[in-house]
């Protein structure tokens, strides 16, 4: 690592999916029962004691909050928007 650049790391905490795929209905309903992304967090912790930039991306959450709250209508919706924050991030490693 230079010493004149902070690199940025990116995690992702992916859509949660079952045998069909990915069901908003299934969000819908047990949306209160998630959890953020505990050991995203840990080792975002311990990654940035070395002066790297972390940033957790949970696409889970994000989706199951945009659609329980009418922000998007659908998971792709939600994915899209994940991407483009990320873009926006400009990581070196996802």
């Amino acid at each position: 690592m230079t010493k004149d650049k902070v690199h940025r790391i990116a995690l992702v905490n992916p859509f949660q999916t079952t045998t069909r795929g990915y069901d908003p209905d299934s969000v819908r309903n047990k949306g209160h029962l998630a959890e953020p992304p505990l050991g995203l967090g840990y080792i975002s912790a311990y990654i940035r004691k070395f002066g790297y930039e972390v940033r957790i991306f949970d696409a889970h959450i994000r989706a199951i909050k945009g659609i329980t709250e009418g922000l998007y209508g659908n998971y792709e919706d939600a994915e899209d928007d994940l991407l483009r924050e990320m873009s926006e991030f400009k990581p070196d490693v996802v």
